[in-house]
């Protein structure tokens, strides 16, 4: 039976694995189509939940799973974009949502959220889905827009 679970876990821990470089970076050397909006989308390099990977999704179709330090470069339709980050182990799901413009890049990070490691230390598995369904704001992770530089 614990060789049993132990394959299990492994097999968990191995499927959520995530990349760690750039997925299309050569993009942010090529000008943004005229029609699109450009999403660039970082990982922080954060070791809280560095074992799984982060699910990326826009529209609800899956675009990454990003490890620690990941990188993806996405060109969008404009229009409204509902960006979500979540993992495999995790019923939450963290959403926001930006009015994308033509022409235009946003920037993006995905960090860690530290207020579900109480959540699921408390009240495990249970508690876990129970926030799953209160909010659009759960999960192990949180994205946010990246304020510009000036």
């Amino acid at each position: 039976m614990k060789k049993i679970l132990l394959t299990l876990f492994t097999t968990s821990l191995l499927t959520a694995c995530g990349t760690t470089g750039a997925i299309n970076a050569e993009k942010l050397n090529e000008p943004i189509p005229k029609d699109r909006s450009r999403l660039v989308i970082e990982r922080t390099n954060s070791y809280l939940y560095s074992g799984g990977a982060a699910k990326l999704e826009i529209d609800g179709v899956e675009i990454a799973r990003l490890g620690i330090g990941g990188s993806v470069v996405y060109d969008c339709q404009p229009g409204d974009r509902t960006l979500s980050v979540g993992t495999p182990f995790s019923a939450g799901k963290y959403k926001t949502t930006i009015k994308a413009v033509a022409g235009k890049q946003y920037e993006f990070e995905i960090s860690p959220r530290s207020s579900h490691l109480v959540t699921t230390s408390l009240f495990g598995v249970i508690g876990d889905a129970a926030t799953a369904g209160s909010s659009d704001k759960t999960g192990y992770f949180q994205i946010n827009l990246k304020e510009p530089e000036k």
